[in-house]
């Protein structure tokens, strides 16, 4: 059974691909909250404020109760459970079924990662978001919580862009880069990222204007240069530094068949034609490469000579 928890967009549950009715916001909120801190334990209290806020109503515990036993129903058979313990209640499942926690899970692992595999797991970490997380629900805790998961993603994508950079990927990242550009236009790290990537694609004049855009925008609204960092890399970039340049990946080494028979076990009596090719392929002195012609009829023992 295969069992899905989304908070990165809808909240959703899913059971072998079929979504399961979490029910009206407030109630997907309640689940939302209790997922995001999955197997830990969120006092009455704490909940109500983080479902409510200051507008909690007047019968708030009564509501969330009921929310639970409703929760507990649609959940049930799925293998995850809200379980009451001492004066809170605790979402029981499996942490890498909840969407979220399984792309904090694979960042992990990508940054422990040579880049090769790293880049696969950033890419199935990406693939998680199906948008804002939380959507449609209003808790302000849980905006708080969107804010910051926003970061987390936005980290993430610049370390997978480091990666792909490295591997020679710079096509595929420029276009990424300037969406996000658009979405951070004052991020210095997200800029130097599409200099050095422009650079390294070929497309040098297009890198200097990206600093220079960048440096601009930094001026007119903060009043500062760029930082150390990305000014290096602009001086880089117009001194043509080849260290910039992307180093080539080494071609496969090319096998070649052994074309000759295997050496025989035995071999005697060629002791003066193997002294007379050493002489002619072994000269003092050569201007060229040596080559000899070894014939005779067939069966002598040209080959094993050879």
């Amino acid at each position: 059974m295969a069992v899905l928890f989304r908070l990165l967009g809808d909240v959703d549950a899913q059971v072998d691909g079929t979504s399961l009715a979490l029910g009206p916001s407030l109630r997907r909120t309640v689940f939302a909250v209790l997922a995001v801190k999955v197997d830990q334990v969120v006092p009455v209290d704490v909940l109500i404020d983080r479902v409510w806020g200051t507008g909690a109503p007047p019968r708030a515990h009564s509501s969330l109760y009921s929310y639970v036993t409703r929760l507990r129903a649609t959940l049930a058979g799925s293998g995850a459970d809200i379980v009451r313990r001492g004066n809170g209640y605790l979402l029981a499942a499996d942490e890498m079924s909840i969407d979220l926690h399984r792309f904090r899970d694979l960042v992990r692992q990508a940054r422990d990662e040579d880049d090769a595999r790293a880049a696969k797991f950033y890419e199935e970490a990406s693939a998680l978001w199906q948008g804002d997380p939380f959507a449609g629900l209003e808790s302000s805790w849980l905006a708080e919580q969107r804010a910051a998961l926003e970061q987390e993603r936005h980290a993430a994508f610049l370390d997978s862009v480091d990666v792909r950079i490295r591997l020679g990927r710079h096509a595929e990242v420029v276009a990424e880069l300037s969406d996000a550009g658009a979405e951070h236009p004052l991020d210095e790290r997200l800029a130097a990222q599409a200099v050095l990537a422009l650079h390294r694609g070929g497309q040098r004049a297009d890198a200097l204007r990206r600093y220079r855009e960048i440096s601009d925008r930094l001026r007119d609204e903060l009043g500062v240069d760029p930082g150390e960092a990305l000014r290096s890399l602009h001086h880089r970039v117009l001194t043509e530094d080849p260290e910039l340049t992307a180093h080539p990946v080494p071609a496969a080494r090319v096998v070649v068949p052994r074309q000759l028979p295997p050496a025989p076990r035995h071999f005697v009596g060629r002791a003066d034609e193997l002294r007379a090719l050493s002489a002619a392929l072994l000269p003092d002195e050569a201007e060229g490469t040596p080559i000899a012609l070894v014939s005779g009829t067939g069966g002598l023992g040209k080959t094993s000579l050879a």
